[in-house]
């Protein structure tokens, strides 16, 4: 809720919980983007979520999706308008429902470093 324009979550094993229960929390007029790993996605149920998704929000809230090289992704994040970052103990798809699930700001170096890695990727990434 805190994002101002861009939502960016980083999640190998990425499930449609990402958009029922995670990316309805960004505020009308962000953009939401979705990295993850083509080997570990199961597209049957992303791709038909993140087609109601459009369907549902349209414009007032942006969605990509991008998919990277198999078995490239590891860290779980989200990163809100390039400069705040977050580290997940285990994937959305998975949040909780196993067991007790930590959030851990990253901060300094190291989030510019995930910052900077992550946009790489992202841009090396094929859209859904």
């Amino acid at each position: 809720s805190q994002a101002k324009n861009d939502a960016f979550i980083v999640d190998a094993h990425m499930g449609t919980n990402a958009l029922t229960d995670f990316a309805p929390l960004a505020p009308e007029g962000v953009a939401v983007r979705l990295l993850a790993d083509s080997f570990s996605t199961k597209l049957a149920t992303l791709q038909p979520a993140a087609a109601r998704w459009t369907q549902q929000y349209g414009a007032t809230r942006p969605l990509e999706i991008r998919l990277t090289s198999p078995r490239l992704l590891h860290d779980r994040l989200i990163v809100l308008d390039g400069a705040q970052v977050w580290a997940l103990s285990q994937s959305l798809k998975d949040f909780v429902a196993r067991s007790p699930a930590t959030v851990l700001r990253v901060e300094g170096d190291v989030a510019e470093q995930k910052i900077h890695a992550y946009a790489q990727l992202w841009a090396n990434a094929q859209p859904l």
